[in-house]
């Protein structure tokens, strides 16, 4: 089993969470304009 450095996980839980929080926000952007054309 590799050895995991503590610092190089937290990078990736944060660049987990970016990638989520930008993906909602497109998401979000869309449903707002299809809401916003009706």
């Amino acid at each position: 089993m590799p050895v995991r450095i503590e610092g190089q996980d937290q990078l990736l839980q944060l660049w987990i969470v970016l990638r989520w929080v930008e993906a909602s926000q497109g998401c979000l952007i869309a449903w707002l304009e299809t809401c916003w054309r009706v």
